[in-house]
């Protein structure tokens, strides 16, 4: 499971089985990654009571590395083994 799919499957449900990471994204996977970010970013900003602040795409984008990156980590940060 790519990062676009983990975050995908998140924002559609919440809720992730994850397979071990493949942290190394190409080209089109980033571009699959901020279009799906983008995309929350729309749908978020369309509920934002208000002026909603822009969407910075590269701090969206490392966040979401971090989620992804975490989420194959136990409670003391070591990888976990699946």
């Amino acid at each position: 499971m790519g990062l676009a799919s983990f975050l995908a499957a998140v924002f559609e449900c919440g809720r992730v089985s994850i397979p071990p990471p493949n942290l190394n994204a190409d080209d089109q996977q980033v571009e699959e990654v901020r279009s799906c970010l983008e995309a929350r970013g729309r749908a978020l900003a369309s509920n934002f009571p208000g002026e909603p602040p822009a969407l910075n795409l590269d701090v969206a984008f490392w966040a979401a590395q971090r989620l992804y990156g975490a989420s194959h980590q136990d409670c003391n940060g070591r990888a976990r083994s699946n």
